[in-house]
């Protein structure tokens, strides 16, 4: 173990549904005795003899795996890892649990971009373990001290990761919705990754979807990946590529598409709304009656995606991680979504899978192909209809490590009231490691969402300013001077709020 003495335990955080240790680098990783601390609170808290797969997403060359297993192992677990253990994505631990009947899933995410590691535990039916749980592995985890342990593991359990993947990305899984469609044309896409599983996953999607494309084998960085787009702009345009799909080590997904002469960077609001639009009008064309389809949208959705649903007359509700999984039960729910991903068909999947999603936007840049290249003209419709919107993000820096705070200031902001310039929503409900504070927007549809970030610890607002709505101008330099002075006092009263709590 590099960089840390014996016997100490490194700092742990309860976000959410997830247990997160922070400022870990792959030469200051995660301690052993704190994966044997760790282990020990979880085997208090669980069923004894359970089958359990141990997955890793992200990479790393600390041996997470097999320090995690080591005391379960002692316990009398039986210990599964894939053969593969680099960046698999949730998808492929989702098939292998449902193979195998196993107890749990115990998941584990290197997250280099922001130097944490979360470890997220879940039951048989996928759902995280119940709070009461989680919080007795915290508090277990908090008060007791690191511990002498030496046990000769034994070797685990091993899946195989490539023939679960030949069969998800196959005709009978992922490809089963789009096996009788048959296009004319097909688009051309690029595939590029920070994780070469990523790219793998993807080509077998293509080939098995008899599609066209081109890879990129080196790693490279969205950012990097966005300028390289621009400087070489013309070669990639002249060798038909109509998208540049980008996954990164922890399989979140990225997209480009060619439109008014370059490669354009949808974020995910847009993309979701884009492939909603073309999903409804698909259904209605087929006479299917789309007023009775359900939609989960993240707190933090633009107006743009509720006027589309409402445009269809579709039902739409909040992607609340505590609630979402009972919700999409419900057969009508067709689609959902959130910062962390997709899940484009509820009944084949409840969990967020990307690359499910990835070959539904194959489906409809190809439906676009074969009618005169529309997606053009769709984006340039959409912006007209529904209005252009230009994010920018402020943050402020101030580290917290629970949400007991932030539940509070939502309490106090509902006593409050509204704003002259804005109308409060208050949220307060967690997704992913965000857990989202108020919404406030105003008669000129420009929005900003406060959430605090735990990844970054950082606390943000996202102004969204519409900038265009129906051929009409709908933003001055006043708005954006007034969305300041709004942000930079709500900053300063959180800041004095959670100071003043601290000091009692």
């Amino acid at each position: 173990m590099q960089g840390k003495m014996d016997f100490l335990k490194d700092k742990i955080a309860r976000i959410a549904n997830s247990f997160v240790f922070y400022d870990i680098t792959e030469k200051n990783p995660v301690s052993t005795n704190s994966f044997l601390l760790l282990a020990q609170a979880i085997n208090q808290n669980i069923y004894s003899k359970s089958n359990i797969l141990i997955s890793l997403q992200g990479f790393s060359q600390s041996q997470y795996i097999s320090k995690f297993a080591k005391f379960l192992q002692y316990s009398g677990h039986t210990i599964y890892e894939f053969d593969t253990p680099t960046s698999t994505p949730f998808m492929v631990d989702e098939y292998a649990m449902k193979l195998h009947k196993l107890d749990y899933l115990f998941k584990i995410t290197v997250d280099s971009t922001n130097s944490l590691v979360r470890v997220h535990l879940y039951n048989k039916d996928l759902k995280p373990l119940n709070s009461e749980s989680l919080n007795n592995i915290y508090q277990i985890y908090i008060q007791n001290k690191p511990f002498n342990f030496k046990f000769s593991a034994q070797p685990l359990v091993r899946l195989d990761f490539e023939r679960y993947v030949n069969i998800l990305a196959g005709k009978e899984e992922i490809l089963k919705p789009f096996v009788d469609i048959k296009p004319r044309y097909k688009t051309m896409s690029l595939l590029t990754h920070r994780n070469q599983q990523a790219l793998k996953i993807m080509r077998k999607i293509l080939t098995n979807y008899a599609n066209e494309y081109r890879i990129k084998n080196r790693k490279i960085s969205v950012k990097r990946l966005k300028i390289r787009l621009k400087l070489f702009k013309k070669t990639y345009s002249k060798l038909g590529i109509t998208n540049v799909i980008h996954f990164d080590e922890i399989n979140h997904m990225n997209s480009f598409f060619f439109v008014n002469n370059r490669y354009r960077f949808l974020d995910y609001h847009t993309l979701a709304l884009v492939y909603l639009d073309f999903y409804l009008q698909e259904y209605k064309r087929a006479k299917f009656e789309v007023q009775k389809f359900k939609v989960l949208i993240p707190f933090d959705a633009p107006y743009r995606i509720k006027e589309l649903l409402k445009q269809y007359s579709v039902q739409y509700s909040y992607f609340d991680e505590n609630t979402y999984k009972d919700l999409l039960l419900d057969k009508s729910y067709v689609f959902a979504y959130n910062s962390q991903g997709f899940i484009a068909n509820p009944k084949y999947s409840t969990e967020i899978n990307n690359y499910y999603f990835f070959a539904c936007l194959i489906w409809m840049l190809n439906s676009y192909a074969n009618r005169n290249n529309l997606l053009n003209f769709k984006l340039e419709q959409i912006e007209q209809q529904f209005g252009r919107i230009k994010t920018i993000t402020r943050t402020k820096k101030i580290k917290m490590y629970n949400n007991i705070a932030l539940i509070r200031f939502c309490n106090y902001l509902a006593k409050q009231g509204n704003n002259k310039q804005f109308q409060h929503k208050i949220i307060g409900c967690w997704e992913g490691n965000r857990f989202y504070l108020f919404s406030a927007s105003n008669e000129k549809k420009h929005q900003i969402i406060f959430y605090y970030d735990f990844e970054k610890l950082e606390l943000k607002a996202e102004i969204r300013f519409c900038m265009s709505y129906k051929y009409k101008n709908h933003f001055s330099v006043f708005d954006w001077v007034k969305a300041l002075k709004y942000i930079q006092k709500t900053f300063s009263n959180f800041k004095i709020f959670i100071d003043k709590k601290i000091a009692k």
